[in-house]
């Protein structure tokens, strides 16, 4: 008895290109133990960005729907000096943080805020695949219109709640939600308490911040 292999269609990467971009996505993936050079447990969110200009049709709900393609980019959760997330930031709005504005800056204000991808390829070291990597981001240049983002903004953090995780989440982020220390952490302690935690709100925020300001952040 032979069972044939099932596989999705091969879609070729995001060109390599400054791409028009809008973060659709705020999501804290939690904490993970990676291996290689630097092993141990990381804490890491991830930035989801849509692009208008790369299109892809795909089936839903019956339908086929032209879609903007999608490119997402996973940070260690931090705000130093040093760290990949605060640089990308302070690029993306065109000026430094201060240690005093890079503590208190809230990742939801990203959700709906227009800027440049730059996009390049490189090779999997395990697989030999090419992919798509964001190099880096910066705001819009002048005259570029914002856009508003086409898919249904997205936001989870441990803080509201694992009752807040949003379905309309990629699968795969919410697996890997799912499968962080901190989920666990608050299902074992929900499973030994008396009674269930109360539902938090609905991960999908529609607040997008101020669309006159060049970058709302």
């Amino acid at each position: 008895m032979k069972i044939p292999v099932k596989t999705s269609p091969k879609i070729d990467p995001i060109p390599q290109d400054s791409h028009h971009a809008i973060c659709y996505g705020v999501l804290d993936l939690g904490s993970h133990y990676k291996e290689g050079q630097w092993a141990g447990v990381k804490h890491e969110v991830l930035i989801l960005f849509e692009l208008p200009n790369q299109r892809i049709e795909i089936e839903k709900d019956g339908e086929k729907v032209n879609l903007p393609r999608a490119q997402s980019q996973t940070y260690t959760y931090s705000m130093s000096d040093r760290a990949n997330l605060r640089k990308d930031l302070q690029t993306w709005r065109g000026k430094n943080f201060t240690d005093l504005e890079a503590a208190d800056f809230d990742l939801k204000g990203l959700l709906g805020s227009n800027c440049i991808l730059h996009v390049l390829h490189r090779t999997s070291k395990s697989t030999g695949n090419i992919y798509a990597s964001i190099e880096s981001i910066t705001k819009l240049m002048p005259g570029m219109d914002k856009k508003t983002p086409e898919n249904p903004t997205v936001y989870f953090s441990f803080d509201n709640g694992i009752d807040s995780i949003p379905e309309t989440a990629p699968p795969w982020v919410i697996e890997k939600i799912k499968s962080s220390d901190e989920y666990s952490y608050i299902m074992d302690a929900r499973s030994g308490a008396d009674g269930t935690l109360e539902p938090s709100e609905n991960g999908e925020d529609e607040s997008l911040g101020d669309e006159n300001a060049d970058v709302p952040f």
